[in-house]
């Protein structure tokens, strides 16, 4: 399949045509489910555009704006992911066809379609999906802007990485990626107007989130850096192990052997510029996430922008060492695990393996708890995932609000001054909150101990209060 393997009859129209198909499955296949609870949190920050938020840059939230403008369906409010998703499928593409052939792109292009990871990221809609496809356009951009010199590509560069960086702080890592390239390969650039114009203007467009955090002591940034650094600069190896092993697990464990393989054994790029450049994007935030993971957990979402270019690595590792039957192997595990996760009814999976659990139950409750709604009351949950779904399947939109402890979050600077003593309302809640709640308010009634049973899914069981003064 690899040695005889013949692109030349393809063009990059059947590439879009593939990707289009891909994105149209992942569109239909995403109506049948409800939103995950941290969609309609984000989706909630869509109906309250700010500069920034408390968890994350604001981009996550115009982007559902706009695609929710006609319709909050769930088919809209995850467009955005796929929109996302299969526009960095596309410049994943172009950058492995421009750095080496249509070889390697066709095959990065047909590995980034079936890695169950990125099947999650078209269905999901989180800050993830928007960091990727600005990832993948400010590589591309940046990389027609350094070898090319035009000053448009680097205009563009500038406005894609100033989106990415209102996407997740976690694209600082490109930057840093981006500047080591420059000092090693191609320091004579520092001196160029070109690349600061480009970083000026990244900064610029940044400037709004910049601003929103000085208004908030900071307070973004801040959350951001200790949930991602350790206070104490003690190894934990079973969280590093545990986070290395995760990656076998969202590369598919034969395709990231593949990579790794490609990672020690492929030397050209080093002594090629272009070759230099993927490696770099690729290699830099891997091994920053590796490090970090020695001291305190890493989630394996974040090292996700890695495997942009990683793609590229891995697909010319497999053209360059003739990896049929490996790579065979590889694609047949990655389209049945992508099986599984997409339909794991029809797998007989235990409760507890069934991914969909992590959806099941909420809108079920978050419907029961409307039914009790009177006149001037307000949505109440214990926690923003509640809030959010409540807000989205019951409230028509309206916001909920966190009366009693949990953790902060955006809700809490909503919440910022309510005298919840003084107000009336149905609180939806994961587990008792009596004892709580009458600290809170006046008068306590349980409503309902809803349980939920679906089969193939785990039993789940809410609690539904009128609490009032």
């Amino acid at each position: 399949m690899i040695k005889q393997l013949d692109t030349s009859k393809l063009r990059e129209s059947h590439a879009l045509g593939l990707l289009l198909i891909v994105a149209l499955f992942h569109a239909i296949y995403n109506v049948t489910l409800q939103l995950h609870p941290d969609e309609a949190y984000y989706w909630y920050w869509s109906k309250k555009l700010q500069l920034s938020y408390y968890d994350h840059p604001p981009m996550v939230a115009y982007l559902i704006k706009i695609f929710t403008l006609f319709s909050d369906h769930e088919f809209f409010t995850r467009l955005t992911a796929v929109f996302c998703m299969t526009l960095t499928g596309w410049y994943i593409f172009k950058l492995a066809n421009e750095v080496y052939d249509k070889d390697v792109a066709w095959l990065s292009l047909v590995s980034y379609t079936i890695i169950p990871t990125i099947s999650m990221g078209y269905t999901i809609i989180t800050p993830d999906a928007p960091l990727l496809m600005f990832w993948a356009l400010s590589a591309w951009f940046s990389y027609k802007a350094l070898f090319g010199g035009k000053w448009k590509d680097y205009l563009l560069a500038g406005v894609f990485i100033g989106a990415m960086m209102l996407s997740k702080y976690t694209s600082v890592l490109f930057l840093t990626a981006l500047l080591l390239f420059i000092i090693i390969k191609i320091p004579r650039h520092l001196l160029q107007i070109k690349p600061w114009t480009s970083i000026i203007l990244a900064f610029i467009i940044f400037l709004p989130a910049v601003y929103w955090n000085y208004q908030h002591d900071w307070i973004s940034f801040s959350f951001q850096y200790k949930h991602g650094t350790s206070e104490v600069a003690k190894i934990k190896w079973n969280k590093f192990f545990e986070f290395a092993g995760g990656l076998f697990a969202i590369f598919t464990p034969i395709f990231f052997g593949i990579l790794l393989y490609g990672s020690f054994k492929v030397k050209n790029y080093w002594n090629d510029k272009k070759r230099f450049f993927v490696a770099i994007t690729y290699l830099f935030p891997l091994l920053f996430f590796l490090y970090k993971g020695l001291f305190k957990k890493m989630e394996l979402n974040w090292v996700a922008v890695a495997f942009i270019s990683g793609l590229i690595i891995f697909s010319y590792t497999v053209k360059e060492y003739k990896l049929k039957k490996t790579f065979i192997a590889g694609a047949t595990l990655a389209v049945l695990l992508n099986l599984i996760l997409h339909f794991p009814a029809l797998f007989f999976l235990p409760p507890k393996m069934n991914i969909h659990n992590r959806i099941y139950g909420v809108k079920e409750a978050a419907i029961k708890a409307a039914s009790y709604l009177e006149p001037g009351d307000l949505l109440l949950a214990d926690h923003l995932r509640r809030a959010a779904m409540f807000s989205f399947y019951a409230g028509g939109g309206r916001q909920a609000h966190i009366p009693s402890t949990t953790r902060f979050s955006q809700y809490t600077m909503w919440d910022k001054g309510i005298d919840f003593g003084k107000v009336k309302g149905v609180f939806l809640s994961k587990r008792p909150e009596e004892k709580e709640l009458s600290t809170i308010f006046k008068k306590v009634e349980l409503l309902e101990e809803v349980k939920l049973k679906k089969e193939g899914l785990k039993e789940k069981t809410f609690y539904i209060y009128r609490c009032s003064n």
